[in-house]
Order: C-alpha cells, then structure tokens, then sequence
C-alpha cells in the first residue's frame, strides 16, 4: 500500500515534467517558457525526494537508488 501511493506520486510527478515543457513549448514568450521549465525542474526535485525516501525505509536497494539519481 505505501509503495503503491509512492509509486503514484513518482507517476505524477514525472508527467508533471514532460507536461510542463510540453505546454511550455507553447508559451508565447521567453518569461512565460522560463516558468514552465522551472516547474518542471521542481518536480525531478519532487522525484529525488521520493526516491530519497524509498531507499531510507529500505523499499527500494541503494543500488535502485542511485541507479535512478544518478
């Protein structure tokens, strides 16, 4: 139950970057794409958490880890 709602919130998260510079491209100015990737930027923060996270309550190995934060 608890991966599941982490493996949930890596799912999201990680769309939330591909949908921000996605919409991003869209943006009408440089100001408004600069907001968009700094959005997206914040969520491969979110994930690394998550991650983070994982490997302290041993749900993931240290190997898992660093595979997907490095």
């Amino acid at each position: 139950k608890k991966l599941f709602r982490f493996a949930e919130q890596l799912r999201a998260s990680g769309m939330s970057m591909s949908n921000n510079i996605a919409e991003g491209s869209g943006s009408h100015s440089k100001k408004e794409f600069k907001n968009f990737l700094n959005i997206a930027r914040r969520s491969t923060f979110e994930n690394a958490n998550i991650l983070i996270l994982l490997g302290r309550r041993n749900l993931i190995t240290s190997n898992q880890q660093d595979e997907n934060l490095n």
